[in-house]
C-alpha cells in the first residue's frame, strides 16, 4: 500500500478483509493518491477504498452590514408564566433595498401572543413587514427603510 508514493506498509492478504489505516500519510486539504501494488508479479488484486473527511467549522464572522440581537426575559419559566422576547435588528450599511429574514427560536411548549405582534406592526413602532409563527420559531420579515 502506498499513499502519495510513500509506503504505508505491506499487507498480507488472506480469507478475510484487511483494513489498513493510511490517514497518517495523507495531506489535509489536498488530493491524496492511494495505490495498491501486488508482489510476485500477480496481475490481479481486488481492493475497496473508503475515505472520510472532517473539518471543524470556522468561527462565525461578525457581519458589518446586518446585526441581530435577541434577549429573553427569563432563561427558565414555569407553566403558564408569560415571558418576553426583545429583538433588535439593525442594518448599519443600508443600501435602501432588500429584506432581512430573521428566525427567532422559541422554547418547547411556548405559545406566541399573535395579538401583541399584530399590535406592534399596526403601531408603526416596528420595521417588520410581516411575520409567521411556527411551533419552534417566529420568522420576521424586515423591510429596508431610508432614514
Amino acid at each position: 500500500m502506498f499513499v502519495n508514493g510513500v509506503s504505508a506498509g505491506t499487507v498480507k492478504l488472506g480469507e478475510s478483509p484487511v483494513r489498513v489505516e493510511v490517514a497518517w500519510l495523507g495531506t489535509a486539504g489536498k488530493i491524496n493518491e492511494v495505490t495498491a501494488r501486488t508482489a510476485g508479479g500477480s496481475a490481479f488484486v481486488e481492493a475497496r477504498f473508503r475515505a472520510s473527511w472532517y473539518e471543524r467549522w470556522k468561527p462565525a464572522q461578525p457581519s458589518t452590514s446586518l446585526a441581530l440581537d435577541v434577549a429573553y426575559s427569563a432563561k427558565e419559566a414555569a407553566i403558564n408564566e408569560p415571558g418576553r422576547c426583545n429583538v433588535k435588528v439593525s442594518r448599519p450599511v443600508l443600501n435602501g433595498y432588500g429584506m432581512m429574514i430573521a428566525e427567532i427560536g422559541l422554547p418547547p411548549g411556548a405559545e406566541v401572543d399573535r395579538g401583541t405582534l399584530s399590535e406592534l406592526l399596526d403601531s408603526g413602532r416596528a420595521v417588520v413587514d410581516s411575520f409567521e409563527v411556527a411551533p419552534d420559531h417566529v420568522t420576521f420579515y424586515f423591510v429596508a427603510l431610508r432614514e
